[in-house]
């Protein structure tokens, strides 16, 4: 070892430790100072990612914390290596997509558990935050109490930017339930309170989440004043970087608007500081963007290709949502081009990438998609299955959605797709027992969960939620009806322990069985017969239960039945008569099924647009 420097010599008996550094000569640093050289540049780090994180730009954000929780871990700062770790996580999450529901899981075992976290509010706000965020893209059952927590911190702080940035987020989580007064209320204060604060970020963000609540009702000269609004803002904040997620709403709008050229130059924009700033995801999206113009330009090589470059590059970076929506379109274009082989392909594997990607309630949708394209091909058992698969989801699925939103959502989908189901059992088979079991599955099941509706137990939510959780997390690697089924069995007794009577729960998990169709055919007195009727495109059906027999009645479709049932409705209004109209239904729906004129009780089961009218008042020829 070379000679140490006589003016070093005190320095170095005083601490005891040195730092090495090789060049043509030695120098060398106390280890206390070197320490104290990485604390600083670790706080920096820190610091410069919190304030990209808080102008949204939680991407560019990602080395900065990265490098602070190294730095501070070797120095042995646990506090702020756990800052800059829940930080990484956030910052990360846009990448690893299909992690998001395991990080929100290990966030709340942290929250739960980790000393840090039970004692420093300023940490444990942040610690919220970053759940809530992964919450709003993929459990907005959990996100209510999220933000709840993050604004109840803010308040015992003093952070008044929190405060309203939570209350926003708040506002959303309402209008998931349904309440849409309370998110009006609460999205207009929150905006009202960052533009008073001069909050530029809070402000493009709230104004990019109200455009894209218009894009989805299809308000989109509304839409787009909102996204020309968070442009503008959004230029002066030149950190906060290119607003990939501003601009892919405001894409949707433009071509919403038919404003085809302008949506091209976006999409031409997007893709180039996508591959400008390194973001390889947007460059996905990028494609993805351009290939829905190709689309409806009706040039549909060009999306295919587009299409196919997107799949490639997001499978190979392990983005499976934007690898589904890839392979959902491609099925599409095929479709729409009459390559029904191609078509199928593309449906199957968008299936099968969506349950991968843990967005479970997404994979009905998608096996719905892929069983149309099977029954377009003749392959009627192999939609069956599909049909059944698709059914046993939406099961498992249905009574562990918490918002209004979300379950209005989910019953509707899954009224479509049981009413598919019916129409190919009906048509292709004639199975009236299987036709029944398959449209009392769904009815069955909503009816009696709206029946075993009951309070929160406070206490024991956060608990049950992430049991459920769990239980999903399990769904994303299920791969036949009966794996589905039994998780969704798990998943509704973990459910059960969320009401304030569980001695009920057994009776709640018999409610998951529908009565059978010979049992309800014991049950009926000679006199009676069940109608219970499915409104569907091209043709509708009546199920004709009685205690002699079952059988299934084409019907007029759905949009036929629509316009008579208009025209019953229009003619009361105006105070006529209405006999004309009133004979017109009962020709439609009465009188093909001759045994109901012969019986003394009919028990109706309407569905759709037979909910406006009183079958008492149909006409029939005496």
């Amino acid at each position: 070892m070379k000679t140490i420097a006589p003016s070093l010599r005190p320095i170095q008996e005083l601490f005891g430790l040195f730092v090495w550094r090789k060049y043509s000569h030695a120098v060398l640093l106390p280890m206390s100072l070197a320490i104290a050289m990485a604390a600083d540049s670790a706080q920096q780090s820190l610091d410069r990612a919190l304030h990209l994180g808080s102008v949204y730009n939680w991407v560019a954000a990602a080395p900065d914390f990265a490098k602070a929780e190294r730095l501070f871990s070797d120095a042995g700062d646990h506090r702020n290596s756990l800052y800059a770790k829940l930080g990484t996580i956030r910052a990360n999450a846009e990448l690893e997509q299909k992690s998001m529901l395991a990080a929100s899981l290990r966030l709340a075992d942290l929250l739960a558990a980790n000393p840090i976290l039970q004692t420093d509010k300023q940490l444990r706000l942040f610690c919220w935050i970053v759940k809530g965020d992964l919450d709003t893209a993929i459990n907005t059952g959990a996100m209510r109490r999220d933000w709840e927590e993050v604004q109840t911190l803010a308040k015992e702080l003093g952070n008044q930017q929190w405060q309203y940035r939570a209350r926003a987020q708040l506002g959303v989580a309402a209008f998931y339930e349904g309440d849409l007064e309370t998110a009006r209320t609460n999205v207009a204060s929150a905006l009202a309170d960052a533009t008073a604060a001069n909050d530029v970020a809070a402000q493009v963000r709230i104004l990019t989440m109200l455009g894209n609540g218009l894009n989805e009702a299809r308000m989109f000269e509304q839409a787009i004043q909102y996204f020309d609004k968070a442009q503008k803002l959004s230029a002066t904040i030149p950190e906060a970087g290119y607003s990939f997620t501003l601009h892919q709403v405001r894409f949707v709008a433009l071509v919403g608007l038919k404003q085809f050229e302008a949506a091209d130059s976006l999409a031409r924009d997007f893709s180039v500081q996508a591959q400008r700033e390194g973001r390889r995801w947007a460059e996905v999206i990028g494609l993805e963007l351009t290939a829905r113009l190709h689309q409806v330009r009706g040039d549909a090589k060009s999306a295919t290709d587009c299409l196919e470059r997107a799949a490639v590059l997001a499978e190979s970076l392990g983005l499976i949502p934007l690898l589904v929506n890839a392979q959902a379109m491609l099925s599409d274009v095929y479709r729409e081009t009459g390559d029904l082989a191609g078509a199928e392909r593309f449906a199957e594997l968008a299936a099968s990438s969506t349950q991968a990607s843990g967005i479970v309630w997404a994979v009905p949708a998608r096996l719905q998609a892929l069983a149309r394209v099977q029954v377009a091909r003749g392959k009627f058992r192999e939609a069956d299955r599909v049909y059944g698969r698709a059914g046993a989801f939406i099961d498992s699925l249905i009574g562990n959605v918490t918002s209004v939103l979300e379950k209005t959502a989910l019953i509707k989908a899954s009224s479509e797709l049981y009413a598919q189901h019916f129409s190919l059992v009906a048509e292709h088979f004639q199975n009236p027992a299987q036709a029944y079991a398959i449209i009392e599955q769904v009815r069955g099941r909503v009816s009696a969960d709206l029946l075993t509706s009951g309070s929160f137990r406070p206490e024991e939510s956060e608990r049950v939620e992430q049991a459920i959780a769990r239980l999903r997390l399990k769904l994303m690697s299920a791969r036949t009806e009966k794996d589905v089924r039994r998780i969704g069995d798990d998943a509704f007794l973990a459910e059960q322990s969320r009401w304030v009577t569980p001695s009920l729960s057994i009776l709640r998990n018999k409610s998951r069985e529908p009565i059978s169709l010979s049992r309800l055919q014991r049950s009926l007195a000679p006199s009676a017969i069940v109608l219970e009727y499915v409104v569907t495109t091209p043709r509708s059906y009546c199920l004709a239960i009685s205690q002699a027999g079952a059988r299934i009645v084409p019907l007029p479709g759905k949009e036929e039945i629509e316009k008579l049932v208009t025209a019953y409705l229009k003619a009361v209004r105006e105070r006529k008569t209405a006999s004309t109209e009133a004979r017109n239904l009962y020709n439609a729906l009465l009188q093909p099924i001759p045994e109901a004129t012969r019986k003394e009780h009919l028990l109706v089961i309407r569905d759709g647009p037979l909910h406006l009218v009183p079958f008492d008042a149909f006409m029939a020829p005496s």
